[in-house]
C-alpha cells in the first residue's frame, strides 16, 4: 500500500514480523569498492559513453574505475552494469539501488548518514528507474524513504522502517522482506519493487527512537 509522507512523528502499533534472512553485524568500513571487471572492447566503449554522459549531466564527478563515477568524495557512487559480471553487493555505510530486480543493472550507492537530507535521483539518471535495493549499515542507525516526487514530496514508495517518522505506515511491507527485529522493525533489502513504486527522491533521517 502506498502512503503519503508525513512530517510528524507517530509511533505505529507494534506488529509481529517474521525474522527472515538476518545478517551478522557488518564490519565498519568507510570506502566503496571499485568495480573493474574484464570487458571486451565494445563493452569498454559503451560503458565509457555512459560515464561521459553522466559527467555531463551532473558536474563535479570523478571517474574512479572503468565502470564507476563518484561524487562528493564517495557520497554517491554510480556503477554501470557489465552484462557478463553482475554487481550485486552493497558496501557498508551505503544504501544501494539497482535499475532491475534482484540487484541487477546500473547501481546507485548513496552513503547513509543519520542526517536529515534529501537526494533527488534525476541528477544520477535514476529517477523512476529503481527496482531493487539493499541497505548495509549499523542496526537502527538511519531511516531511509523513497518518495514519488522530487525533494521528498508526493507518496512514500520505499522505506526501511515502518515508523510514521518517514510516512504513515509506509510501504508494501510483506513477508518476503528481510527484517531486523525491534520496534519498529528495520528492513534492509528488497529484491523487487512493485511496478508503481516509482522513486524520484530519497529521504534520510536519524532513526526514530
Amino acid at each position: 500500500m502506498i502512503c503519503k509522507i508525513a512530517s510528524s512523528v507517530m509511533a505505529i502499533t507494534s506488529m509481529v514480523m517474521p525474522l527472515i534472512g538476518v545478517a551478522q553485524e557488518p564490519k565498519v568500513s568507510s570506502k566503496y569498492t571499485l568495480f573493474a571487471p574484464s570487458m571486451n572492447k565494445q563493452q569498454t566503449i559503451d560503458i565509457q559513453k555512459k560515464i561521459d554522459t553522466q559527467l555531463l549531466l551532473k558536474t563535479g564527478g570523478q571517474q574512479i574505475s572503468p565502470t564507476q563515477v563518484a561524487y562528493d568524495n564517495g557520497g554517491a557512487v554510480i556503477t554501470f552494469a557489465v552484462t557478463s559480471t553482475p554487481n550485486t553487493t552493497c558496501d557498508f555505510g551505503y544504501v544501494c539501488f539497482w535499475e532491475h530486480n534482484n540487484y541487477v543493472g546500473k547501481k546507485l550507492s548513496l552513503r547513509s548518514h543519520p542526517t536529515a537530507i534529501t537526494v533527488n535521483l534525476a541528477q544520477y539518471d535514476m529517477s523512476n528507474k529503481i527496482s531493487s535495493w539493499r541497505h548495509n549499515n549499523n542496526l537502527f542507525y538511519v531511516a531511509i524513504g523513497g518518495a514519488s516526487q522530487a525533494n521528498g514530496g508526493g507518496q512514500m514508495v520505499m522505506a526501511n522502517t515502518m515508523d510514521d517518522y518517514l510516512g504513515g505506515g509506509c510501504c508494501p511491507f510483506a513477508i518476503e522482506h528481510s527484517t531486523r527485529h525491534a520496534t519498529p522493525p528495520e528492513f534492509y533489502f528488497r529484491p523487487s519493487l512493485k511496478y508503481d513504486n516509482a522513486m524520484v527522491s530519497v529521504v534520510f533521517k536519524p532513526y526514530p527512537w
